[in-house]
């Protein structure tokens, strides 16, 4: 579920930065809302109501890191990295997701000057968080 966190945060910043987001809302929530649901979907391993509720509590803990003042890349890639379990993944596993934070981090920096995250592309990635949260909650009401 850490594991989820992080995507969830890296997609959530990375389409924030996306000036299709910007330009096309509509859009840019139906994309987001067929792949949370494609994503629900895809695992026979546990229940879809199941699934859907992790994903909707991943979601709001995403939302909590942009609810601060200071948010930077820079603590969010920490936080990412202080919630996975990094004990139970297997060595290659570790190796993936560790590498994956590292590229979004870097490649999230590039776009934004200092690595701050300006209120625009905050209230933007809460947004689509929400959107996340929304196509969750409808395999659960």
């Amino acid at each position: 579920m850490k594991f989820l966190l992080s995507i969830c945060l890296a997609l959530a910043i990375f389409m924030a930065g996306c000036t299709s987001i910007q330009n096309s809302d509509a859009g840019a929530k139906l994309a987001v809302m067929v792949a949370v649901s494609e994503f629900i979907k895809a695992d026979d391993t546990e229940t879809r109501t199941d699934r859907a509720r992790k994903v909707a509590e991943v979601a709001k803990d995403a939302q909590l890191l942009f609810d601060t003042k200071t948010m930077s890349i820079g603590v969010i890639e920490v936080s990412i990295r202080e919630k996975i379990h990094w004990s139970s993944l297997e060595p290659i596993d570790a190796i993936v997701v560790d590498a994956l934070i590292t590229m979004i981090a870097l490649e999230i920096k590039d776009r934004i000057d200092d690595g701050a995250i300006n209120k625009d592309v905050s209230v933007t990635a809460s947004r689509v968080l929400i959107w996340v949260e929304d196509a969750a909650s409808l395999y659960f009401r």
